[in-house]
């Protein structure tokens, strides 16, 4: 059957819809009722949808008043941060890496010459174009090409005018740790609502042996308890090892299935189940004899 799905932008780490407040369950009642139906889809597979929040309360909602359920197709945790009154953020960490973490800052600062200092440089646009430096001198010295904003046309632009507009919007944070005159991490963060979403991070591989991205981090993890925000999404892959370690909490996203009304949403949703089973099947280890 044809299925309709949500499309996501390459820079773009969480698949939720932007749906209005004041009627988010009918907002989704007239998808299923009409959207679907219009579209002719046996399906909507709505991508990277965050597992919790009212969007996904009022997905339920709908989906309850016609007797039903969202199909939820694939599903993943990933690092977040949710606001602590006595700021621990770091009770999983063990006393080895807790040694190893205290080491980094002096080690830093003997090979620099100069005591790092993280500062929110947001209102700065010369600082974008540092971003854009390290950005792409880390691709490159990684040897991954193409994975820079400015390896690609017109993505250093979308870049600069993301961080342009929401900084003028009061919803930028872009954070760098810089040793005397050199700037040896950086770290892009997006601000919506009471959450703060992480973009992008950057550093000077120069200074790779003292982790600069790491020390930024845990700046970083500062920061946020000092501020306002409820929560922070590290939009990080599920297995990233540096934030999982560093990072207590886990937000789940889920890839969810609305089948449309009547015979041809029941054979979809049908359909999409034998599918996962098959994918769950396949992921299974193989057992041989010797």
């Amino acid at each position: 059957m044809p299925v309709l799905m949500s499309w996501r932008h390459c820079y773009c780490f969480l698949g939720t819809p932007l749906i209005g407040p004041e009627a988010p369950v009918a907002t989704f009642g007239r998808v299923l009722d009409d959207g679907l139906h219009q579209a002719r889809v046996g399906m909507l597979a709505l991508d990277a949808l965050g597992g919790d929040g009212r969007v996904a309360d009022a997905l339920e909602a709908a989906m309850a008043e016609r007797g039903g359920t969202p199909e939820t197709y694939r599903v993943h945790e990933r690092a977040m941060l949710v606001r602590r009154p006595d700021g621990n953020y770091h009770e999983g960490i063990g006393a080895h890496h807790r040694r190893e973490l205290r080491r980094l800052r002096p080690g830093l600062e003997r090979l620099a010459g100069a005591s790092p200092v993280t500062r929110e440089v947001s209102g700065d646009p010369e600082a974008y174009e540092r971003f854009l430096d390290l950005d792409l001198e880390r691709a490159g010295w990684k040897g991954r090409a193409g994975t820079a904003f400015s390896s690609s046309p017109g993505h250093a632009e979308f870049f600069r005018t993301v961080c342009s507009r929401l900084a003028g919007a009061g919803r930028l944070e872009l954070l760098s740790l810089d040793a005397g005159d050199r700037t040896v991490a950086m770290k892009c963060n997006l601000r919506a609502g009471d959450a703060v979403f992480c973009f992008k991070i950057a550093f000077d591989e120069e200074f790779a042996k003292f982790s600069p991205g790491i020390q930024l981090e845990l700046d970083n993890v500062e920061r946020f308890h000092e501020g306002s925000a409820a929560w922070m999404d590290s939009c990080a892959t599920p297995d990233h090892p540096m934030i999982n370690r560093l990072w207590p909490d886990r937000r789940r996203i889920r890839t969810v299935l609305l089948p449309s009304p009547g015979a041809v949403g029941r054979v979809s949703r049908c359909g999409a189940r034998m599918a996962r089973a098959w994918r769950t099947r396949e992921r299974r280890p193989t057992w041989t004899r010797s």
